[in-house]
Parts: structure tokens; sequence; C-alpha cells
């Protein structure tokens, strides 16, 4: 019974090293670098086989103990080469875990000071509430970019290309964060004239989800500017500022979420493609 115990797992062993050796032939480009660090491993595999092939028949000629030396070291050969192989894998995607790691940092630390405005925003008092009532807005700011938010979340995760457009609302943000005032206003209006105007739905969404990404920054930076605007001792309590705070933070929030999805999106396709076994940067 050992005796057929024992094909079987060679079998299966020579199967998992026949699909190693494949898939280091087909998945990765070598270079020189590559080249030498497997030749060192086929190196050190065949002088380690051959030490164990003269120890079990030392009797044997040279050329026997060479066939068996040959034949045994393919399983170090593998092992060795797939312990390396990965090693250099995860070097490679480095940059990658290591933006993605950042993300989650922030993230965590966002959460944290965001719950720590939620109980300030609680134990704050509540006298100032009447007055800001009594100013006369009928929605709330926050209230409005939230709104705003979410039309933007609803176009970027509906359509099925929920990674295309995470990349598009970032490098739409990057456009309007380097816009004046005057300009990012003149966009809005812009964009509105759009949304009425487009016949086509899905260039029509689009326009909105751009429209609202735009307004939702008018109206924070609008924001900032009427408290900015108010001297600090005036102020009643701090429940605006917190809200502002827990606005932003929000905001970015869900600006890591779209970063850390676009970063595994990267590393996904990096890791889909050939991948070039090299320490050097560059082609």
């Amino acid at each position: 019974m050992w005796v057929l115990w024992t094909l079987v797992i060679v079998a299966f062993s020579v199967w998992l090293g026949h699909t190693w050796i494949v898939a280091l032939r087909n998945k990765y480009q070598h270079t020189l670098e590559s080249r030498l660090v497997l030749f060192v491993i086929a190196l050190v595999s065949w002088v380690l086989a051959r030490q164990i092939a003269l120890q079990v028949a030392p009797q044997l000629g040279m050329l026997p103990i060479t066939v068996i030396s040959t034949a045994l070291a393919f399983g170090p050969f593998c092992l060795l080469s797939f312990i390396a192989v990965n090693m250099w894998l995860a070097a490679l995607t480095r940059p990658y875990d290591e933006k993605i790691w950042n993300l989650e940092e922030e993230e965590d630390r966002l959460i944290r000071e965001l719950e720590a405005l939620r109980w300030k925003a609680l134990n704050a008092p509540l006298d100032a509430e009447p007055d800001r009532k009594q100013a006369g807005s009928p929605d709330d700011p926050d209230d409005e970019i939230a709104k705003l938010n979410k039309i933007v979340l609803d176009w970027e995760q509906a359509g099925g290309a929920a990674r295309v457009r995470s990349l598009k609302v970032l490098e739409w943000k990057e456009e309007i964060s380097a816009k004046g005032d005057a300009e990012l206003r003149s966009e809005t209006e812009r964009l509105w004239k759009t949304v009425e105007a487009e016949a086509d739905e899905g260039r029509q969404e689009q326009a909105r989800a751009r429209w609202a990404l735009c307004r939702a920054e008018l109206m924070v930076r609008e924001s900032r500017v009427r408290r900015e605007s108010i001297p600090r001792e005036t102020r009643k309590d701090d429940k605006p500022q917190i809200a502002s705070d827990q606005m932003a933070m929000r905001q970015r929030l869900q600006d890591i979420l779209r970063e850390m999805q676009a970063v595994r999106a990267e590393k996904a396709e990096f890791l889909q493609k050939k991948i070039r076994l090299t320490w050097r940067r560059g082609p």
C-alpha cells in the first residue's frame, strides 16, 4: 500500500513541478538578473541532490550518479525557485502595497477623528442652533453637499465600470481643485446647462455627476469663507466648525476609497500581464 501512496505523491509532485515550470516560462519575462538567480538555484539544487545520491548509492558510477542527481534536483529547484520568484514579485508589488497601506492608515485615522468630532458635537452646547435656523437657509449646506456627493457616488457605481469611473472622478477632483472660485462657478453653470440640454442619457448622467462634484466643492469653499469671516469670539459654539470638519473628513474618506480602488486595480492589472523580473527600473 505504501508503494501506491509513494507513486501517487511522486506523480502529484511532478505535476506540481511541471505546472510551476510552465508558469515560470510563460508568466514571467526573464532578464539577466533572473536567469542568474535561477542558475544559482539550479546549481545549489543539483549539488544537494548529488550529495544525497552519493550517500544513498555510493557504488554507482559517475554517469548514473549524474542522471540521478539531475532527477532529484528537480524538486528542490521547483521549491526554491518558487520561493525566490514570489519574494521577487512581492518586492515588485511593494509600491502598490505601500500605497494601499498608507491609505488604510489614513482611513483609520480619519475614522477615529470623525468619531471624536461626533462625540464633541454631542457634548457641545445647543444655544446657537436656533440662531442658525433663523438665519434663513432652507437647506442645511451639509445636507445639500451630502446629496451632491450621493449623485457622484451613484454615477460612479452604476453601469458596471466602477474602476474607470473612479479614476475619472479622481481626475475631475484634481481639475476642480486647481480652479479658482470664479472659474469653478462658471464651470458649474456650464455643466448644468449641459445637463438640461443633453439628450443622451449616459452623457447627461456623466455631466450631472461632474456638476455635482463642482457644486459640492463650491459650497465647501463658500462655507469656509463664511466661517472665516466671523470673528472667533462672536461664535456661540463650535458646532459649525465641527460640522465643516466632519464634512471635509467624509469627503476625504470617499477619496481614499476611490484611490484604494484605483491602486488595487493597477496592482491587479500588473499581476495579470507578463511580469519582468528585474531589480532595475524602467523597461
